[in-house]
């Protein structure tokens, strides 16, 4: 919950990507390349707050 940019009003796309057409199986894309699309609804937390516990999380050992 609290890495899920949703919470700041941006929303998350391209999280898998299937391996072929007729195929079951996935590849989770990393984190860091996703697509994220700022703004797309009413932000529930400040987005100032929410980079704030990003920092803190990213500091945790």
């Amino acid at each position: 919950m609290l890495r899920n940019p949703f919470y700041k009003g941006a929303h998350v796309v391209c999280k898998t990507h299937q391996k072929g057409i007729r195929s079951n199986t996935y590849n989770i894309i990393p984190r860091e390349q996703r697509e994220v699309i700022e703004d797309c609804h009413e932000a529930i937390i400040p987005k100032a707050e929410w980079e704030k516990v990003q920092q803190l999380i990213d500091r945790r050992q």
